[in-house]
């Protein structure tokens, strides 16, 4: 506030310093402010979405199941296969990494990693040694010996 006093006459005004810049600044502030609020409603819309797509197994479940079926390596019998497949081996966390994987490169990518990761789970079950990886994966996660 402002006050300025005129000598000759014998009032007193209080005035609002009113600077052009100051109403700019405001506006921008009040367009960040909204701006932000966007941000963060596209934010947490994001977020939930890749935490149902990660959590929600018949998602998970799905989404490599495209990707098989684009290789042609997945027939009828082999569906039970495919959920144990995401279920045991990948898990939320192997299937968001695909997910990353196909958002950041390609889906070529995480296309060519699935069929590596779908053909090492054949040949594991084919030489039976699936139950060995298993046993393998659940020491490790229990920190004892493997050996």
């Amino acid at each position: 506030m402002i006050s300025i006093e005129k000598r000759w006459v014998s009032f007193n005004y209080t005035l609002q310093c009113v600077l052009p810049i100051n109403y700019f600044v405001e506006k921008i502030y009040v367009f960040l402010w909204f701006w932000f609020l966007l941000l963060g409603a596209f934010t947490a819309f994001s977020t939930l979405q890749w935490a149902f797509n990660t959590l929600v197994p018949v998602r998970r479940i799905a989404y490599i199941k495209q990707y098989i079926r684009a290789i042609r390596q997945l027939s009828n019998t082999e569906e039970r296969d495919c959920t144990r497949f995401v279920n045991n081996n990948l898990g939320p966390d192997g299937v968001l990494i695909l997910q990353v994987v196909s958002r950041a490169s390609s889906d070529l990518i995480a296309l060519d990693v699935t069929a590596t990761l779908w053909n090492n789970y054949r040949h594991a079950k084919i030489t039976g040694t699936e139950e060995d990886f298993s046993r393998f994966i659940e020491n490790v996660n229990r920190g004892t010996s493997a050996v």
